[in-house]
């Protein structure tokens, strides 16, 4: 049988609780001196027809489809 002797520091062999937090205040103070607004306005358009005829049978299709959207930006 072997005998080590081993020399640790003391904090290292008690664990110590981690740190936790239960509640935390923040107080935030702000005071915006200048605005811009910017306005985009997007609008887009598609349509498409299509038609079929053979041995006596006709068939025809169409289709628009439109979408616009609006965004207001607010730059300081």
């Amino acid at each position: 049988m072997t005998e080590c002797e081993i020399h640790a520091p003391l904090l290292s062999l008690v664990p110590v609780p981690s740190f936790t937090m239960d509640e935390a205040t923040v107080r935030f103070n702000m005071e915006v001196k200048n605005q811009e607004v910017s306005k985009e306005t997007l609008s887009e358009e598609s349509s498409a027809t299509g038609s079929f005829s053979a041995w006596g049978f006709k068939a025809s299709i169409s289709g628009k489809v439109s979408s616009s959207s609006r965004r207001r930006v607010w730059l300081s």
